[in-house]
């Protein structure tokens, strides 16, 4: 934000915005941070086969990798300010896997944070989703949870495309960051689009096991329900960020966002 001192008769403008590395030092040092992605050449890796690799930001060697070449996302420079993202145009079997197991215990407590922007409500498919879970067997509830942009409404969804709750219009077009949480203990998710107050959401039992499996782009390992848009930024949390013994952290990753992607 810009500082102004004046003086008599003269006005000294200082326009930098915060620096932003002080922020991305202290979130790397969370503990609970298990995955953190970011749009940029220096984060984007061709792997043997041809296929993207997606760095992780925190130095675990858990990345999101696309095994197929021909349909992967593409890096979009200066998408939003000097920021880069990964661009989806929403065929099927366009995503990212990431190579992280994530908590599965009956108290898992986990936040995903994206960075985003919808170019089509209506693509290939008709509720193109942020990220997803492969449905499988034997698996914890607490990854039932999914983030879907759908006629121009932001949605929860869980058990595939079922019990779904929306919370709010986002033009086509318009970058928004969301925080969206879930609390596995009282089934309940938790949202905050650009820094707002959250909103809760109380889910029902999902009819079916999860998947551990994190998938960035799409609903489903296949493909299914493809996004239709860019991202240009996603952070995995083993820890519910929407609770008030977290706003510290939380307040922590606004101020970043903000100071980086100037999301009002």
């Amino acid at each position: 934000m810009a500082r102004f001192i004046k003086i008599p008769g003269v006005i000294f403008t200082d326009t930098e915005l915060p620096k932003i590395e002080p922020y991305e030092d202290n979130i790397s040092a969370i503990p609970e941070v298990k995955g953190w992605f970011r749009a940029g050449s220096e984060s984007i890796l061709i792997g043997p086969s041809g296929e993207m690799v997606w760095l992780n930001e925190i130095d675990n060697n858990l990345h999101c990798r696309q095994s197929n070449a021909s349909m992967q996302p593409t890096l979009q420079t200066n998408s939003i300010g000097e920021n880069s993202s990964l661009k989806w145009d929403g065929d099927k079997n366009c995503n990212l896997v990431w190579d992280g197991l994530t908590d599965v215990s009956a108290s898992a407590k986990t936040t995903r944070v994206v960075v985003f922007k919808a170019e089509q409500a209506e693509g290939y498919t008709p509720s193109p989703f942020v990220f997803g879970s492969s449905v499988g067997g034997g698996n914890s509830k607490r990854n039932a949870l999914y983030l879907r942009y759908s006629s121009k409404q932001l949605e929860y969804a869980v058990d595939t495309q079922t019990h779904v709750a929306d919370f709010g219009v986002i033009q086509l077009g318009e970058w928004v960051f969301v925080i969206c949480s879930y609390d596995e203990s009282i089934n309940q998710n938790s949202l905050s689009v650009n820094g707002s107050d959250r909103k809760v959401k109380t889910i029902p039992e999902p009819s079916s096991g999860l998947s551990n499996d994190l998938i960035i782009g799409s609903l489903t390992q296949e493909g299914i329900s493809s996004w239709n848009g860019d991202i240009a930024e996603f952070m995995y949390i083993e820890k519910d960020l929407l609770a008030p013994e977290n706003n510290e952290e939380l307040v922590l990753i606004k101020n970043y966002l903000f100071a980086k992607y100037g999301i009002s």
